[in-house]
């Protein structure tokens, strides 16, 4: 047999080495691309404390959005509205906020955009007061002032809360401030109630902190109106619906967890919670805060038996019934035009 030649060997060996270089590199630049997967943005209705954001830390620290090729990155916003209006935009993909906003904007501005979870079945917005305000009842605000900020949801449910409750509205000083002066505001009782509270918000600790007790009428508890909703760009759910059903299906498992887990996962929630958005409160605290809606506000009774994050299309029709007539829109938007509980079926 004819010797291999060196001269040969060394040429076939260069190639074989050249092969697996670019393979090599192909692989893991490969890999790093599902590591990191497609780049979306979501936008919060608020700075992500809240017990109705612990779902969204949780799915991103447990590697869920990563699962289904997601790159999330989360933004703390200044309100519903806001939100609504960045996502109508195309400036995120997905938005958190309130169904109440998602209604209006629909109905009164015609914004493209689509519920495709819903992440809680009860509103937790509510009217916060303090104990030693003497307030007892939602009566009990007549005479009294009431700080609102204008263009939110407080104020699109405020008349239609009156009138649940027996209020008359003449007899209540309505007082317009900001998002950002709502609450030193109230902290030194420029007025005896604000509509911006939600329970299980960390500014509760602010007041209780100096011997104050905060108390609350929830709205949901008096009016027909479903809880915070995840919401894209008609747009985006028609171009790109897998990456839609792989975020529902994050958020979906992360809720699960926190349904059959509370107390664990609430607090790995709350830790993330905390160390990205900071603000000096322990993970405890968060915790015990996200406790007073987790997990009891992730379902209802019409829900039970479904997934977290289906909704009813008749809880829908009443709300969208009841906003109608509160708000006066121009024309009443259909169901289908609101929600879909396409990811679910």
């Amino acid at each position: 047999m004819k010797p291999f030649s060196i001269g040969v060997a060394k040429s076939a060996w260069r190639a074989i080495v050249s092969v697996f270089v670019v393979v090599a590199v192909s692989l893991a630049f490969a890999q790093g691309a599902s590591a990191q997967g497609k780049k979306v943005t979501l936008f919060l209705d608020w700075d992500g404390l809240a017990g109705h954001h612990m779902g969204i830390w949780l799915a991103k620290e447990k590697g869920y959005f990563a699962a289904g090729g997601l790159d999330v990155r989360i933004v703390p916003g200044r309100g519903s509205g806001q939100v609504a209006q960045v996502v109508a935009g195309g400036r995120a993909e997905f938005g958190y906020i309130s169904s109440a906003v998602l209604i209006q904007s629909i109905a009164k501005q015609t914004a493209p955009l689509i519920s495709v979870s819903v992440s809680m079945q009860k509103d937790n917005l509510s009217m916060a007061y303090l104990k030693s305000s003497g307030i007892k009842t939602p009566k009990d605000i007549e005479g009294r002032k009431y700080g609102m900020v204008p263009g939110g949801v407080a104020q699109l449910l405020w008349p239609a809360f009156a009138r649940a409750t027996g209020i008359d509205l003449s007899k209540v000083q309505v007082i317009k401030t900001s998002y950002q002066l709502y609450f030193p505001q109230f902290k030194s009782k420029q007025f005896d109630v604000t509509g911006n509270f939600a329970v299980g918000a960390t500014s509760q600790l602010a007041l209780e902190k100096g011997g104050e007790k905060v108390r609350q009428f929830v709205y949901g508890d008096y009016l027909p109106i479903l809880g915070k909703v995840i919401t894209v760009h008609k747009d985006t759910l028609a171009k790109n619906p897998k990456m839609v059903r792989n975020f529902v299906r994050a958020m979906d498992k992360a809720w699960n967890d926190i349904d059959a887990n509370p107390d664990k996962a609430v607090m790995e929630a709350a830790r993330v919670a905390t160390r990205e958005v900071g603000k000096g409160l322990p993970a405890e605290t968060i915790a015990k805060l996200a406790r007073m809606t987790l997990p009891a506000k992730l379902r209802s009774p019409a829900t039970k038996g479904k997934p977290i994050g289906w909704s009813r299309a008749k809880d829908w029709r009443t709300m969208i019934n009841f906003m109608a007539k509160v708000d006066r829109f121009p024309r009443k938007p259909k169901v289908s035009e609101v929600m879909t509980n396409r990811f679910y079926e």
